[in-house]
Formats: C-alpha cells, sequence, structure tokens
C-alpha cells in the first residue's frame, strides 16, 4: 500500500489517509489540537533520521521543551501530544527522555 499512495519525507512514509484515521481526528477536536497534529508528524520525521527513535539532547529541561523549540510549536501543545502519543501506545518512553515512535498501519520508517 506505501508504494501505491504517500507522501515521503526524510526517512518515513505517510499514507495518504493519515490525517483520516480515528486518532488524529480525534486530537483535532482537542484545544491546540491542529498544533498536536503538526507536532506528530513532524515527531514522525524527526524519528525517521533515525529508526524511529527521537533522542533528547539535553538542550531544555525536557523532551518536549526541547522538540518544541525545535518544531516551532507551543510547548504545552507539544506535551500534550506527547501524552496523548503514549496514552494511544503510539510513543514508548524509556527510563531517560528518549522516545520510540511505533509504527502504524498508517506510516512506516522503511522508505527502502
Amino acid at each position: 500500500y506505501f508504494k501505491e499512495v504517500h507522501m515521503e519525507f526524510s526517512g518515513v512514509l505517510i499514507r495518504e489517509d493519515f490525517f483520516m484515521q480515528p486518532f488524529v481526528k480525534e486530537l483535532m477536536e482537542k484545544k491546540n489540537g491542529s498544533a498536536m497534529v503538526v507536532f506528530y508528524v513532524k515527531l514522525l520525521i524527526e524519528a525517521g533520521k533515525n529508526d524511529g527513535l527521537v533522542q533528547y539532547k539535553g538542550k531544555k529541561p525536557t523532551l518536549a521543551e526541547e522538540l518544541s523549540e525545535q518544531f516551532k510549536i507551543d510547548r504545552k501543545a507539544a506535551e500534550d501530544a506527547l501524552s496523548a502519543l503514549a496514552g494511544q501506545g503510539f510513543i514508548s518512553r524509556g527510563s531517560g527522555q528518549d522516545c520510540r515512535v511505533e509504527e502504524t498501519e498508517y506510516f512506516t520508517f522503511d522508505c527502502n
């Protein structure tokens, strides 16, 4: 399916119907929903550069603050997006600040 209809970004393939998935629709309905969806897409692109891993560089006190600055997204929207993604099992957090983005049927990190 990904070879037929997709959007390709640095290291990640996103299905054309990505924005129609129930989780994204739910995010859009929340306060700062559009910003959270943009954060999610930027997180996928960042994760695609490192096989699904987003590494905390320690430039800010938390990963959310670091990514909100990097992605030019409101800090609260970044925190809420990370919380929602973790709650759905779309990201997993280790003992540190790093997170791993889990692939779904709507995107893949395998661009070969």
